[in-house]
């Protein structure tokens, strides 16, 4: 285990270098997350450290527009905030640990919810309309 976090310590902080200016990796509760993707210059650096993260959210209205300033609160089971962030583009990555979870986006004044399974083996990808 203490091998493991090393190496998702260090992981981390490489990814720090290949980000695009203006995004950074954040924690919320220490559970990392980063968002971004206003530009397509973003949301193509965004893509090479997509399978580095076990949760994609994205964020768009049904004519296909993004937004941004979306806040995010993630509970377990239990009813538990693990995570509470402002996405700040389109796109919100994070990882967390396998289990099932509430993920409720919060935009313009309303507040949407999905259900999450997530897994180590596949990315546990949601959008918000």
């Amino acid at each position: 285990p203490a091998l493991a976090l090393l190496v998702c310590g260090l992981t981390s902080l490489g990814l720090a270098a290949d980000l695009p200016p203006g995004i950074e990796q954040k924690s919320s509760q220490n559970i990392p997350y980063l968002s971004g993707g206003v530009s397509e210059e973003e949301r193509d650096m965004l893509r090479h450290v997509d399978g580095d993260y076990n949760v994609k959210l994205m964020f768009a209205a049904k004519d296909g527009s993004f937004f941004s300033e979306v806040n995010v609160t993630i509970q377990d089971q239990q009813g538990k905030k693990v995570l509470e962030a402002v996405s700040n583009g389109p796109w919100f990555y994070t990882k967390l640990v396998p289990g099932k979870y509430i993920v409720m986006a919060q935009v313009q004044g309303q507040t949407h919810q999905q259900s999450a399974e997530v897994s180590q083996q596949k990315q546990t990808h949601l959008q918000f309309y």
